[in-house]
Order: C-alpha cells, then structure tokens, then sequence
C-alpha cells in the first residue's frame, strides 16, 4: 500500500511549520478528477471547515490496475466496467483503531457482483469539503494485490489494515 501526497497533504496540515498561529488554515490536495483543491481545516469560514461539516464518508474501491502506486497517483488506475456495484467507489464498514496493536481495521462489502473479473488494486477515498463548500473525492492510499478472480453474484469482502 502508498500512501498518496493526499494523505501526506492532510496530515501535514494538524502540524504547521514552527508553531505558527493562525485564524485560518487551508491546505491545498489533488481530486480525483486531477484538479487542486483547497480545504479548510480550521477557520472563520462558518460550516465550511473540515470539522464544521459532515464529510460525506470513505469509500473504497476495486480495480484492475497493476501499475504500482505512486505517491502522486490522485484516483484508481483501471476500474470495472461490468454495470455492476463493482464498477464504483462502496461506503466503507466502521472501522476502528486497535489501541494494543496500533492499527486501523476497515471493512468493505461488495455484493452481489454484475459480472467478472480480476481483482489486482484496492483504493481508498475520503471526501472532504472544499473551500467553496463543495464536498470532493480525494485517493488517501492505493495498493496493488495478487490478482483475485471473481464471478457474477459473488460478494466481495475488502478487509484492510493499516499499521501505524
């Protein structure tokens, strides 16, 4: 799995750069679509801050890509086409963080599947308000697997973990 510049881009974000104080702080992230994006984490800005708004969930999704990811890849490489729930990004399960063995635990269920396929990369996404208050999609981490075959009418269970 790599962790995007996304992710790298919101974390940075909790720790400015020699302490410095101020009323508004923006961070700049890549969409999926590829277009720079601006998001408040905390500001002046009323119901338009990272913690202000409901973000509108996590998701996941398969593909059939195989490139290795990159720090700078912003969405899936190659995504299904078969017309079913498989083609497109799923609301993840709750995760959860494991205090003794510090990782993050999330589950995702894919079913029933449209068609078939080979299953080689598994992305996850985070929407997050812009500044314009425009909720955008955002890759945080991509991970080429083995190939993992699937039929019609199977359910795809995506357990992931990361380590911390």
């Amino acid at each position: 799995m790599v962790l995007t510049d996304n992710f790298g881009f919101l974390l940075s974000a909790f720790f400015p750069i020699n302490g410095t104080v101020s009323p508004d702080l923006k961070q700049g992230m890549i969409d999926i679509t590829g277009t720079p994006q601006e998001i408040n984490i905390k500001g002046s800005t009323s119901n338009n801050t990272l913690f202000e708004r409901t973000m509108a969930g996590n998701f996941v999704q398969i593909g059939k890509g195989s490139t290795l990811p990159t720090k700078q890849d912003f969405n899936i490489e190659n995504p299904f086409t078969n017309g079913g729930v498989e083609d497109n990004m799923q609301p993840t399960g709750i995760g959860g963080f494991v205090f003794l063995d510090p990782r993050i635990l999330y589950t995702t269920q894919i079913n029933p599947t449209a068609g078939t396929g080979g299953i080689r990369e598994v992305c996850y996404f985070l929407n997050l308000v812009n500044s314009s208050a425009v909720t955008k999609t955002f890759l945080m981490w991509r991970d080429v697997i083995p190939l993992v075959s699937f039929i019609a009418g199977q359910s795809i269970t995506i357990d992931n973990e990361v380590t911390i």
